[in-house]
């Protein structure tokens, strides 16, 4: 008789050690998940730094972008002033289709003594052709008048302006978030000095009771503490007014969200910003300010010149050609003749050239 009873305890230590291996691979993929999980989190609601809050509010200031876009068109319209020398060449084609219709009409002419003798009669004569044009022109200023020049100037110096304006702007706004981001590091001074008066306060209390309770203080003193609670418990809901509004302040600035900016516990630093005394005409407000006037100096220079010649350099080589001309009447030439009906011969004229210097 077989041993049925090994066979049976050797599938259940394997179908056991199934269930473990099972077991502890969906735990180990449990825990790994767990981990991704909390990774994510901890990441996703970490409190910014203040690099990143500066970044942030850089990027997210429309005024100071305004200003890059106007920066970049400022650039643009030097480059073409620059490009306006350089010769340009044009290149054209076209292909027309042209139809004409003339009617024509005699009136009754006799002379006898020529033997001439015209009867009334009319016809009307069609005519159509296709004409194609081709050429290629090219054209070079020589001398503007001095208003190129002036203009180059002119915005060169605006250029400058406008970066010295962004670069205060963007000065403006890394001070705005320093200053939130220092506030908010005094504000947590605060709230120690607020809650080492609270255990104090609390100390005192039982001090002030133990004291009523043995009567060995007034009812009048031990309120005292009960008013200085209060006035602790009103300076706590200030501290987290002005908190809440530096938080506020710094999501609006740097674009943020709130939750991050609640886990700032920040302290105060000293930074070395390596700055040294300049007088206030090396300012970037006080150089922008000269940068456009002397903008507007130049830009004056060049209106002044409108009544001074432009000397253009022009040449140009183009091809004309007419093709499937056909001429046709309405009626017959001649009394008992045949309508007109001919095509007429291609016409083509290469090259048509010019060259010359005009002055305007």
């Amino acid at each position: 008789m077989p041993n049925t009873n090994g066979y049976c305890m050797y599938q259940n230590k394997q179908k056991m050690k199934k269930q473990i291996l099972a077991f502890s691979l969906l735990k180990l993929i449990s825990l790994f998940m767990i981990m991704r999980v909390f990774g994510q989190e901890s990441v996703a609601i970490s409190a910014p730094s203040l690099q990143e809050l500066v970044d942030s509010a850089i990027y997210k200031n429309f005024n100071l972008r305004n200003k890059q876009l106007d920066l970049t068109m400022t650039d643009v319209e030097l480059q073409k002033a620059k490009d306006a020398f350089l010769p340009r060449i044009t290149v054209a084609a076209r292909d027309a289709f042209s139809y004409m219709s003339i009617g024509v009409s005699s009136k009754e002419l006799a002379i006898p003594a020529l033997n001439i003798d015209i009867k009334t009669a009319e016809n009307r004569f069609n005519m159509s052709s296709n004409t194609l044009t081709a050429g290629a022109e090219i054209s070079m200023l020589l001398y503007s008048g001095n208003r190129i020049p002036y203009s180059k100037k002119a915005l060169t110096a605006k250029s400058e302006a406008q970066a010295l304006i962004m670069e205060t702007t963007r000065q403006q706004i890394i001070s705005d978030v320093i200053e939130a981001y220092d506030q908010v590091a005094l504000l947590k001074q605060v709230k120690h000095v607020l809650d080492e008066a609270a255990v104090r306060l609390a100390e005192n209390k039982k001090t002030a009771d133990k004291a009523l309770a043995y009567g060995l203080t007034t009812k009048y003193e031990h309120q005292k503490i009960e008013v200085a609670q209060a006035q602790l418990a009103s300076k706590l809901v200030d501290y987290l007014g002005k908190r809440e509004l530096v938080l506020k302040q710094l999501s609006l600035l740097s674009n943020i969200e709130q939750e991050r900016l609640n886990l700032m516990d920040n302290d105060l630093q000293t930074i070395d910003l390596g700055l040294q005394q300049e007088g206030i005409e090396n300012r970037a407000e006080i150089k922008s300010l000269d940068a456009v006037i002397q903008a507007g100096r130049y830009k004056i220079q060049a209106e002044k010149t409108w009544f001074m010649p432009k000397v253009v350099l022009s040449g140009s080589v183009g091809y004309l050609g007419m093709f499937d001309r056909h001429i046709s009447s309405s009626k017959p030439l001649v009394e008992g003749g045949r309508n007109l009906s001919a095509d007429a011969p291609t016409f083509n004229i290469f090259p048509m050239t010019s060259i010359g210097i005009g002055v305007k």
